[in-house]
């Protein structure tokens, strides 16, 4: 959500790769040379000089997602910063 604002439109957040990752990348078993997945995330219409809050959610049929447990995401913020002009 940004602010008191709601919610971004999907059409606002563009995701690499798209719309995730294939299952072979799991589970990591301490291979050598493993490259640990990422995910880049673009906010095209963010509005400046607020505080946005980000979750990213695992969709995965034996990882549990629970709220109470605080378990299958992570959130964060960010605050995009625009200096006054002059």
């Amino acid at each position: 959500t940004e602010g008191d604002s709601g919610f971004l439109n999907q059409d606002d957040i563009d995701y690499h790769p798209y719309p995730g990752f294939p299952y072979h990348l799991y589970p990591y078993k301490n291979q050598w040379a493993y490259l640990q997945p990422f995910v880049m995330v673009r906010f095209n219409t963010v509005t400046p000089n607020k505080k946005i809050f980000v979750r990213c959610q695992v969709w995965a049929p034996n990882i549990d997602v629970s709220e109470e447990e605080k378990t299958g995401f992570t959130e964060f913020s960010m605050y995009f910063h625009q200096p006054n002009p002059g």
